[in-house]
């Protein structure tokens, strides 16, 4: 644990004890919403045994803490509820809280949706409609797997010291020399820095990789990642809402206007098509967009979009930028640090 992280444990601490942090808390969320994004809920093992990124995971254990504070002390809606407020342009009462997660990862209905119906809490799923069901995941992922296996063969295989100069190239000799503690961080650095590439040069980027260090990764696992259709409908017939995080989880800014509408469009038909009723949300990948993009995304007629800009939501903002609050095991492992991360302490 870093002196920054013990800082902030027992600044969250101090003001939890003293009632401060529900006051700072409640004048925050004056007549204002927060959305709360979650991606991954994972089982203490599964976290230890994968190499995963570190800012989207929150273990199951935390998370069904988590949803009893949210529970007690905020004040749940539904997507439907959300959407309402902006749309007819009234205050949302104190304390609102709209729980999303993004991308439809298999975990959420194993580790997050048993949490959710026990507290009878609304919540809604992002689906990025080519990954329901399969076996594939998404590039990041692949990414940060082939850079930890090659970061732990480096120093055992000499014939990797040739690949000095495509290694050194790239950034990732840094990734190769750092202290295991910052090995999360150096991996999150290096992917942000992909996001500037489209998806093409990324892919040669890891079949180079692949081929130069001869590292064993696939982009398939052998078990699905993702929700399979079964999965999704389930959730749905319980009261789980979901939304489009486009097909194939691209940039939309990065495509042209024509592939970036497809993205937008043909994702709500599938999800329409197959869950039979009406999909109204739309969550940017990466939150990543611009005015074309959000254009687009309201001319196909969904009623709110939600970026990953951190900050709460008032009756007068865009629908289509809607601010959300990123939650992870990291900075949200205790009540008193949850409270401080919703309230914008961190």
């Amino acid at each position: 644990m870093n002196l920054k992280k013990i800082i902030r444990i027992i600044l969250a601490n101090c003001l939890y004890v003293t009632g401060l942090l529900s006051l700072i808390l409640w004048l925050r969320l004056r007549n204002k919403a927060v959305v709360l994004m979650y991606h991954r809920v994972l089982n203490e093992g599964d976290v230890s045994r994968q190499t995963i990124r570190n800012g989207i995971i929150v273990k199951t254990e935390t998370f069904k803490k988590q949803i009893g504070f949210i529970r007690r002390h905020l004040k749940p809606v539904s997507l439907k509820e959300f959407a309402g407020y902006l749309e007819k342009k009234i205050p949302f009462p104190n304390k609102t809280c709209l729980i999303t997660f993004d991308d439809g990862w298999r975990d959420n209905f194993l580790n997050a949706y048993p949490a959710l119906r026990e507290n009878h809490m609304p919540a809604v799923i992002f689906l990025s409609t080519d990954f329901i069901g399969t076996q594939r995941f998404f590039w990041q992922e692949e990414l940060t797997e082939l850079l930890a296996s090659i970061r732990s063969r480096f120093s055992e295989d000499k014939e990797l010291m040739e690949t000095q100069r495509i290694l050194d190239i790239e950034g990732i000799l840094r990734i190769i020399a750092s202290d295991p503690r910052d090995l999360p961080k150096e991996i999150d650095t290096f992917l942000n820095n992909q996001k500037k590439k489209n998806i093409a040069q990324i892919r040669e980027l890891i079949h180079s990789l692949k081929l130069t260090c001869k590292a064993d990764v696939t982009s398939e696992k052998k078990e699905p990642v993702f929700l399979n259709w079964d999965e999704v409908k389930t959730m749905a017939d319980d009261g789980i809402a979901f939304g489009s995080h486009g097909k194939s989880h691209a940039l939309l800014p990065a495509l042209n206007a024509k592939e970036a509408e497809e993205e937008i469009r043909e994702s709500r038909e599938i999800l329409e098509k197959n869950l039979k009723g009406t999909i109204d949300a739309f969550s940017y990948p990466n939150g990543n967009f611009d005015t074309s993009v959000l254009k687009a995304v309201q001319d196909q007629g969904y009623r709110v979009a939600f970026g990953t800009e951190r900050g709460y939501v008032s009756k007068d903002d865009h629908p289509f930028s809607i601010r959300r609050i990123n939650i992870h095991q990291d900075m949200t492992d205790s009540t008193p640090m949850l409270m401080a991360r919703i309230a914008g302490l961190w």
